[in-house]
């Protein structure tokens, strides 16, 4: 198993850019302190993950 430190941010990247497939030639704007893509409602409905408390 990954420590988290390594884990949570390549997750994080994984689940961008799958969501990025989903909007091609869209920018997307991210906020990854809230984990929100702020400039694309659609898009971040999609994007959900939560930390898990206390892990950031």
């Amino acid at each position: 198993m990954a420590p988290s430190e390594y884990a949570e941010p390549l997750n994080e990247i994984h689940v961008l850019g799958d969501i990025a497939m989903m909007f091609p030639g869209e920018k997307l704007e991210g906020d990854a302190k809230n984990m929100t893509v702020t400039n694309h409602e659609k898009a971040n409905r999609h994007f959900f993950m939560k930390s898990i408390a206390g892990m950031r």
